[in-house]
């Protein structure tokens, strides 16, 4: 029998994209975005969550994928997600369902995705309609801590 792995997800330029549900705090409308002077577009800046500072990740930016304009851009929401190293907020599309995801239907990423997504995927799902990108956060860490020292 394999194992169940509960994974929340949310769509970036149409594409399916999933984490561990346990990570995700909480998801919020768009919030106003404190930029950071000199700071790279990867990292648009800081909010304030009930008084806690949170830095925003613009995964659109950080994955190369096109971003969503015209009338859905104002509908986008952030994904407060707990890290390795605490929280960050992830801007998103939107989001999606909590699915469960059988470990048997695991595969290696597509050599067809960009290697900005390949390098932070840990394995693809082939669900009924699409596929879903399952994130490894740890991965997605430490690139975006390495993205964020070159930018200094």
């Amino acid at each position: 029998m394999a194992d169940k792995t509960k994974y929340a997800t949310f769509l970036l330029s149409g594409i399916l994209f999933g984490i561990p549900a346990v990570n995700i705090q909480e998801v919020l409308e768009l919030q106003t975005i404190v930029r950071v002077p000199l700071s790279r577009s990867t990292f648009p800046g800081m909010i304030n969550l009930r008084g806690q500072i949170l830095p925003v990740i613009n995964l659109h930016e950080y994955l190369q994928l096109a971003d969503s304009d015209g009338p859905q851009a104002a509908e986008k929401q952030m994904a407060v997600v707990r890290m390795p190293d605490g929280l960050l907020t992830f801007l998103i599309d939107r989001v999606g369902a909590i699915l469960d995801v059988d470990s048997s239907s695991y595969e290696e990423p597509s050599e067809t995705f960009k290697a900005s997504i390949r390098e932070v995927v840990k394995h693809m799902c082939k669900l009924d309609r699409q596929i879903l990108l399952v994130l490894d956060l740890d991965r997605l860490a430490r690139c975006l801590t390495a993205v964020s020292s070159v930018a200094s």
